[in-house]
């Protein structure tokens, strides 16, 4: 019964996560852009959480190769993945903030975190622990997200050197 199902509505189900992973990793990018305008400015429009959906086919192969670099660390010791979750977590910012392809924004992620791994490391812990107090509940994630973000906002300014 299942399969029949699967293969009648298969292609709509495809349609609709295609366009759910779409619409939502816009909205990341265009929140990455909205905290970096706030952490600048101290001011931000709502537009901006509409305004980078150009960018997620570059988003989205780039989170692909992001995902295999720390998914081969984690199969290799863990902490070699560990490692490049931290080196290469920036590369949506770049992606926004400089523009930066594909290979580009992992480069430049991989090179801005150098020597600080232990603080972002730190900053991850942190961050964990707080999302576990805070409990996985809806209200726990929309207070704890605009916060994490603005502060990965903040750090990523700091490791550019682009602090306004």
């Amino acid at each position: 019964v299942v399969v029949p199902l699967f293969r009648e509505y298969s292609l709509p189900l495809i349609v609709t996560v295609v366009l759910f992973v779409f619409f939502f990793s816009g909205l990341l990018l265009g929140s990455i852009k909205f905290v970096l305008n706030f952490h600048d400015t101290r001011t931000a429009s709502l537009k901006q959480l509409f305004s980078c959906f150009l960018k997620v086919p570059a988003f989205f192969i780039t989170g692909l190769l992001y995902a295999c670099a720390v998914l081969l660390g984690l199969m290799i010791l863990i902490i070699p993945g560990v490692y490049f979750a931290l080196r290469l977590r920036f590369f949506p910012f770049f992606i926004i903030d400089k523009h930066a392809g594909i290979l580009e924004s992992l480069k430049e992620s991989y090179q801005a975190t150098e020597n600080q791994v232990w603080s972002l490391f730190g900053l991850a812990i942190a961050w964990l622990t707080i999302s576990a107090l805070l409990g996985l509940t809806a209200f726990g994630f929309i207070l704890l997200l605009p916060a994490m973000e603005l502060s990965y906002a903040r750090v990523y300014r700091s490791i550019t050197k682009q602090s306004v």
